[in-house]
């Protein structure tokens, strides 16, 4: 009973994952205001700088891989993210999810959500559907 009702759970998930725009995919059941302000932040960004190209459309992998490149946090403040993070989503079964919207969180606090923002617009990508997303032919 308990696997049927998982399996369920995790089919659920995966179906909110895949009609959703991406942040707001990768959001608890619960998000705390803080959280909910940091994705909003992020969208209207998105929205701001780079309406045309869909990236709140990204794939949870892809947002990923931007923040992985990301450079606009000190040294300390990624520490101390990682820190955050590794305590977030310790009980995180997605935990790529936790850890984008973590990052988010963090970069709202930093106010680095525009320079974010900027950096995610600057992909040769654009989105057509959720994580449907190729790369602009050179």
């Amino acid at each position: 009973m308990a696997r049927l009702f998982a399996r369920h759970r995790i089919a659920a998930v995966v179906l909110a994952l895949s009609l959703a725009p991406a942040a707001l995919a990768q959001m608890p059941d619960k998000p705390s205001p803080h959280l909910r302000a940091a994705v909003t932040d992020y969208d209207a960004e998105l929205a701001r700088q780079c309406p045309a190209k869909r990236l709140d459309l990204l794939s949870p992998a892809d947002l990923s891989h931007v923040i992985e490149t990301f450079d606009g946090l000190s040294a300390a403040e990624q520490e101390a993210e990682q820190t955050v993070m590794s305590k977030a989503c310790a009980q995180t079964i997605a935990g790529v999810s936790c850890s984008n919207m973590q990052m988010l969180l963090a970069l709202h606090q930093n106010h680095q959500t525009p320079a974010f923002a900027a950096h995610v617009c600057a992909l040769p990508k654009t989105c057509t559907a959720q994580s449907v997303c190729p790369s602009a032919k050179p």
